[in-house]
């Protein structure tokens, strides 16, 4: 957004109680010792403020920040931990945790407005929790599939239009998951519908246009399955599985710093 005398320039600080944004020349410092920001309006206190993007500026700034030297070789190195896995299956489940727990930590990284992706510097020393968050990950994934496991379970047959509704169905309530196990750092938010409801109503327009980014990312996901599993079945090679593996770990970069963008953004409005 723009500043509320200059429209050409982008905002720097927004009114803590008239929620307008300033950029950094209009706000007005005050204290002979130590210095603080107004609203030149109300004369309250500014905080810096992270520019709210449009939903099409979001996403190609999620892409931007996975598409990048560090974002390639972090895919290329999850590339080769996932051709393991292929060759020795016990791999498997270290594989897909070792992923969601980045993809969790992108959000966090992201969420709290550094720079590109997170790196080794970045990694936390607790191995608790390391494991804890990418058991979350898996869970709070998982959840997406309830409705269709709860059909299968049930013995029905569903055709691949009823298999494609029910994993729709998941997915509209999933983003409440994410954000919920995200702001409250807790896996057992993921399976209390309650806090959903909860994160929901702090603030359900910006919830709405996240909504609408992430069935947007899930599209764009069906669309890259669809083109790479029929190019990998098509040519059965080794170099097409690794790159078909480094398209899906950019993916999940990119996703990852969609909901971090949508976090940062909107983190008074949802209390974080």
């Amino acid at each position: 957004m723009a500043c509320v005398d200059h429209p050409t320039v982008d905002e720097a600080h927004v009114c803590t109680v008239c929620e307008k944004r300033w950029c950094t020349t209009c706000v007005k410092p005050v204290g002979l010792v130590q210095q603080h920001a107004i609203c030149p309006t109300c004369g309250h206190l500014v905080k810096a403020a992270w520019p709210v993007t449009s939903g099409t500026q979001s996403l190609g700034g999620a892409i931007s920040r996975a598409i990048t030297t560090e974002g390639l070789i972090t895919a290329f190195a999850f590339a080769v931990f996932h051709l393991i896995a292929q060759l020795f299956k016990i791999f498997d489940l270290i594989y897909l945790s070792t992923l969601v727990g980045y993809y969790f930590t992108i959000v966090h990284h992201v969420g709290d407005g550094r720079v590109g992706l997170p790196g080794p510097s970045d990694a936390t020393d607790d191995w608790v929790e390391i494991v804890g968050l990418a058991l979350r990950g898996m869970a709070c994934f998982a959840l997406g599939f309830v409705p269709i496991i709860v059909v299968l379970a049930l013995g029905h047959d569903p055709s691949p239009a009823a298999f494609i509704g029910w994993l729709a169905v998941g997915q509209l309530y999933l983003p409440a998951a994410i954000l919920a196990v995200t702001l409250t750092n807790s896996g057992l938010s993921m399976v209390w519908p309650v806090t959903w409801v909860q994160v929901i109503a702090r603030a359900p327009l910006p919830y709405v246009r996240f909504l609408v980014l992430w069935l947007g990312t899930v599209a764009i996901g069906c669309a890259i399955g669809a083109l790479t599993s029929g190019l990998a079945f098509a040519l059965d090679n080794i170099f097409v599985d690794f790159a078909v593996a480094v398209i899906w770990n950019l993916f999940w970069f990119a996703q990852a710093s969609l909901v971090g963008t949508f976090i940062r953004e909107n983190a008074t409005a949802f209390g974080w």
